[in-house]
């Protein structure tokens, strides 16, 4: 995502574009941290117990599947009629990325 920002916001917006990504990049590095400490000891999770690490785990895994989802939504959505050219990108020399 870092790339298209500057394909897609204005010369004069990219400093604020890219300082509002990185705020909201740190809040929800911030949050998933809580959130998993949150579920580790919600579980009793411990060398002791292992299997307390599950409902982690699990959330990673919801995660990952919501990563991939939003990846194809965004491809999706990038490749219709409404696009923002994200997928034309090409190089100096011409040749699609």
């Amino acid at each position: 995502m870092w790339p298209s920002v500057a394909y897609i916001v204005e010369e004069q917006k990219l400093g604020t574009a890219y300082g509002l990504m990185t705020m909201i990049q740190n809040i929800g590095l911030t949050g998933f941290n809580v959130v998993i400490g949150w579920a580790n000891d919600f579980s009793g999770a411990s060398e002791t117990n292992p299997g307390g690490y599950a409902l982690g785990m699990w959330i990673f895994s919801i995660s990952g599947l919501l990563g991939l989802l939003f990846a194809f939504l965004l491809w999706r959505s990038e490749t219709g009629p409404n696009a923002h050219g994200l997928e034309t990108i090409t190089t100096k020399s011409g040749m699609k990325k």
